[in-house]
């Protein structure tokens, strides 16, 4: 694996190119120099200088690799790492490693690297093609009537670049042809990425209406025990009601009834004693024929609009909401219950729905 010439193609375009685990090529800029006593000039250049203390890798020639090649980032660094191998190889073999087009390696006794670059490449992309000049004098004869001399001005003549058609046809062509091998790879590659898209999508869409049928499974199923818990608490409330009624008028009737005392039949009957019935003292009666009711209410209004207006909103969720007065204060009711655990939690369901601070007031 020889990747000299993509270090020199880096050389043009970067200042600093790495071979990772080997070492860093570093261009030093170069002015343009005239020397009229050594009589030669030289274009704009820049040097070549090599840095063994540079190892990171900046990525800069895998990537170049990968796109140049059509392969991955890594695999451009397994063929890095093969030809640093093959360098350190040919150095502890011949003492010496090329690298075409930018310089050559020495190995010393001492185990130090030495690179001596090649002078004649010119890196500058600005002075491709120019050459060292060499100057030449210009001798004129003096008149011997001529009392003042001038010197004539040398003007250096910079060498047009020409640049032969057939290497721009060869570059051109080699641009052409990888254009067309990645447009040929990129169709190969495109069925498959249409077919990975249409899955995703499908997924999605299957995703999105499982998402929505659990969300409205949840909401039906929350709205059938929100009325289920609203009707079994309104029948809870009217059944002990009708039945203590019952109770109360039978036992009233029963009250009412007076002490009987014993009747003696004649003497052809044999004599029979009727029970007596025993009156339930009035204080007794009421504790044990006692309803207590939790009313399920608002906090208290002092304005009967205010409250009304309150009423009008609960009763599209509670239609059994009404208005009471308590002392100067009214409060809307919306259910009352015979137990006060029931009514505690229809009351948490009802601030969740309703967002009023509910109260329960025992009646």
């Amino acid at each position: 694996m020889n990747l000299a010439k993509d270090v020199a193609y880096l050389l043009y375009k970067h200042n600093c190119v790495i071979i990772p685990n080997f070492g860093a090529f570093l261009v030093n800029q170069k002015e343009a120099e005239r020397n009229e006593n050594a009589k030669f000039a030289n274009p704009k250049s820049k040097a070549i200088s090599f840095n063994a203390q540079i190892k990171n890798n900046d990525g800069l020639l895998a990537n170049y690799l990968s796109n140049k090649n059509l392969y991955s980032y890594e695999r451009g660094i397994e063929e890095i790492q093969v030809y640093v191998t093959e360098l350190n190889q040919k150095l502890k073999s011949k003492r010496n490693a090329e690298v075409s087009e930018v310089g050559t390696f020495y190995l010393t006794k001492e185990e130090k690297l030495i690179f001596v670059p090649y002078h004649s490449v010119n890196f500058e992309i600005t002075s491709f093609g120019l050459p060292k000049l060499r100057l030449k004098t210009v001798q004129t004869s003096v008149s011997a009537v001529a009392v003042k001399t001038e010197p004539i001005p040398v003007k250096i003549i910079e060498p047009i670049r020409k640049v032969e058609p057939t290497i721009v046809a060869k570059a051109e062509r080699k641009i052409e042809v990888q254009e067309k091998k990645r447009a040929i790879k990129l169709e190969e590659k495109l069925p498959a990425m249409e077919a990975k898209r249409s899955s995703l999508v499908w997924i999605n869409i299957l995703g999105t209406l499982l998402i929505v049928a659990i969300a409205s499974g949840i909401a039906h199923f929350e709205f059938t025990n929100n009325t289920n818990a609203t009707n079994a608490y309104a029948d809870l409330l009217d059944t002990p009601s009708t039945v203590i009624d019952k109770n109360i008028t039978s036992t009233e009737d029963l009250n009412t009834t007076e002490d009987t005392k014993s009747v003696t039949l004649t003497d052809e009957a044999p004599a029979i004693e009727t029970p007596t019935i025993l009156k339930e003292p009035a204080e007794i009666k009421k504790t044990k024929y006692k309803l207590n009711l939790y009313s399920v209410c608002t906090q208290p209004q002092t304005d009967t609009l205010a409250a009304e207006k309150l009423k009008i909103e609960l009763s599209a969720k509670f239609p059994g909401a009404f208005v009471w007065k308590e002392n100067e204060n009214y409060r809307v009711q919306i259910i009352a219950l015979s137990k006060e655990k029931l009514a505690i939690e229809f009351k948490e369901m009802a601030q969740r729905k309703t967002k009023q601070n509910l109260v329960i007031k025992q009646k």
